[in-house]
């Protein structure tokens, strides 16, 4: 198995999506992790993973990233709460090059990074992540996810509050060129 079993429906629909949007609350968004944090989150794992069961898992997360070289490419959304940018994952350095990461993702033509500053106490985003993926068909689909659970809607009525949600979440957060700076500040205070 190359991926958990929870995460399975996702990991088709994200290869195939037109596009993702994601609002991240305590963790850098998968698509955007580094090997080094990937590995240090896996290594945080609650039972504890053996090495190579880590190393199979973080080859499958780089994998994932195949959808930002595909020919179209998917247009990536991801809203991290600063939270997560601050939560230093792997150490300094790891963070470091984690922000860098971040930085040059936010730089793809089809890719806005955004960070929800915790300066904005009350948001639409409180209730918990969420991704948002529009199918090649253009049928949008919900994912949410927790404590190795997840559950995948495709009711329009369900998506379409998680997608209004969405949009609300997105006015409330910085905006992209500001996140890009608020990121590289945090890089500069490791």
């Amino acid at each position: 198995m190359r991926y958990p079993a929870h995460f399975q429906g996702l990991a088709q629909l994200e290869q195939e999506a037109l596009s993702l949007s994601s609002y991240c609350m305590h963790l850098i968004h998968g698509l955007l992790q580094t090997e080094e944090y990937t590995t240090a989150l896996f290594d945080y794992a609650f039972p504890p993973l053996d090495r190579e069961e880590v190393t199979k898992l973080v080859a499958a997360r780089m994998d994932r990233k195949a959808l930002f070289e595909r020919k179209p490419a998917a247009v990536v959304n991801v809203i991290l709460e600063e939270a997560a940018l601050r939560r230093h994952i792997g150490g300094p350095e790891v963070m470091r090059g984690q922000y860098a990461h971040l930085t040059e993702c936010a730089a793809r033509p089809n890719v806005v990074v955004q960070v929800m500053p915790m300066s904005q106490a009350g948001h639409a985003g409180l209730p918990g992540p969420m991704t948002l993926i529009e199918t090649p068909e253009e049928t949008p689909v919900a994912y949410l996810e927790g404590h190795g659970q997840s559950i995948l809607l495709s009711k329009p009525e369900e998506v379409g509050v998680l997608a209004r949600r969405y949009a609300m979440i997105r006015s409330q957060a910085l905006g992209p060129e500001e996140s890009v700076r608020f990121i590289e500040q945090l890089m500069g205070e490791l």
